[in-house]
């Protein structure tokens, strides 16, 4: 285990969701799907690392393995706020098609749809 309490399988699958290592991803929720409901010490889980770092390929396994896309972090951060305050278009949509919330208020209190910027998340935040 590592000083964070992480076992080093826990590490490499969060550094493969972040990275886009589906398959190294896959290998890992087969070897033990309960890793799916893993938190960091940020009470983020792998939709969020995913989303984060706009690993679309990787977030849709994860969504198709029934990983909650509502999950919010210690500072109430959802994935799909995670997606939008970074701007990755493709990971907003995918969450949104997937039933994301787009109400749910970050810690700023404002939604995904106030939160957004640019046009294409907005259009994305619409499901068009």
């Amino acid at each position: 285990m590592s000083e964070e309490g992480k076992s080093s399988i826990e590490e490499a699958f969060a550094w493969a969701v972040k990275n886009g290592d589906l398959s190294n991803v896959k290998t890992a929720v087969e070897a033990d799907p309960k890793i799916l409901n893993k938190l960091d010490a940020n009470q983020r889980g792998p939709a969020h690392w995913a989303a984060d770092f706009n690993q679309v390929e990787v977030l849709t396994y994860l969504i198709s393995k029934k990983v909650n896309v509502d999950q919010k972090d210690k500072y109430g951060i959802t994935p799909l706020l995670a997606a939008v305050y970074e701007g990755h278009v493709e990971s907003v949509a995918l969450l949104v098609k997937s039933g994301a919330s787009v109400k749910t208020e970050g810690p700023d209190g404002r939604t995904a749809v106030e939160a957004a910027e640019s046009e294409p998340i907005k259009k994305a935040l619409s499901g068009k």
